[in-house]
């Protein structure tokens, strides 16, 4: 089923109108945080209201596929979307979510769009193929939206998502929960079409926080090149980055101060792997924000790719690093890092 289903928990068949509303710009938002940071475009999932069955006190929403320019129109994008929901990321996070990978959340349907799929790469899909696969990916996102409501606030803060992504998760959820704890009469909310049990009310409170922006989230844009440090003074306590950054020097001589966010990298610090001493090198994958107000830029090193000569790793792919990152300019031809900072 693609529907996001609430059931309230009242004394009467009766609640106000703004806990009502609450619930359905809640999982708006929600549907949306999840189009901009895996489909890259919001516009793809629409939020429909679905008539109550009779004797429930039920808040039914149905998320459907934006068809307005044509059910034929839209193949290649929603098989783009289903392509993105099958990234090492995504299946990640629907894993955490839902305890189960995209493909088997509806196992049923999965020979069908397949199929669909591999029709569409030939320019050969039939309405009937597609209303299966727009049905899929509706399925999937209702899942996730429903699971990401009704968890607790800690599970959102830890997905491999963005920051600004579970910035947005976790503000959709806040509204709804404030909103709960405001009508009086409630005793308990269940998202049916979740795996939570009803959340009774002293549990409202610890999802109605609202979220706080990380410092990163100021930034809207980061520059992701390639290049060389020389470190010359490491920091070898990951928590401690905030307060005390790496310290280390481009091949031109010009100082910089960096972090480090490698997760693979600092196991490997961690586990005594590597000996630090005059003149290491790092060859990385390196985000460096662009200049806003009077700060100075940040320059973290997403993906170390070698230590000294030993070779650790690939660059990240574009989706990873919009992940991470949230927006980002790759640049084509690697500059020198000294021309992106020379205004520091």
């Amino acid at each position: 089923m693609s529907n996001v289903t609430f059931r309230f928990q009242v004394p009467k068949h009766e609640i106000s109108l703004d806990t009502f509303v609450a619930s359905a710009e809640a999982t708006k938002a929600t549907i949306r945080a999840i189009s901009q940071e895996f489909f890259d475009d919001s516009t793809l999932l629409e939020l429909y209201v679905l008539s109550p069955e009779a004797g429930c006190l039920r808040q039914i929403l149905r998320v459907g596929i934006n068809t307005a320019k044509g059910i034929g129109f839209s193949y290649a994008i929603i098989w783009a979307a289903l392509q993105a929901l099958e990234t090492d990321i995504a299946k990640e996070v629907t894993k955490e979510l839902t305890g189960k990978y995209p493909k088997e959340i509806a196992a049923q349907t999965v020979r069908a769009w397949s199929n669909a799929l591999e029709a569409a790469k030939v320019q050969e899909i039939s309405d009937e193929e597609l209303e299966v696969v727009c049905q899929e990916l509706s399925e999937r996102v209702s899942r996730l939206t429903s699971e990401i409501l009704s968890a607790p606030r800690e599970k959102i803060e830890q997905l491999s998502l963005s920051n600004e992504a579970r910035y947005n998760l976790a503000d959709a959820q806040a509204k709804l929960f404030n909103a709960c704890i405001h009508e009086e009469s409630l005793e308990s909310i269940e998202i049916e079409t979740s795996n939570t049990p009803p959340i009774p009310r002293n549990q409202f409170p610890q999802r109605a926080i609202s979220p706080k922006r990380r410092e990163d989230d100021e930034i809207q844009d980061w520059e992701v090149i390639l290049g060389e440090i020389i470190i010359t003074s490491p920091n070898l306590e990951e928590s401690d980055q905030k307060s005390r950054k790496w310290k280390g020097k481009l091949p031109s001589g010009k100082i910089i101060n960096f972090i480090i966010s490698d997760e693979n990298f600092w196991a490997q610090v961690d586990s005594g792997s590597f000996r630090f001493g005059k003149g290491d090198k790092i060859n990385a994958q390196i985000s460096i924000s662009e200049k806003y107000f009077n700060k100075k830029r940040v320059i973290k090193v997403i993906k170390v790719l070698s230590f000294n000569e030993e070779n650790l790793g690939e660059p990240l792919d574009k989706n990873a690093l919009l992940t991470i990152l949230g927006r980002i300019n790759i640049l084509k031809k690697e500059p020198n890092l000294l021309d992106l900072l020379e205004d520091d």
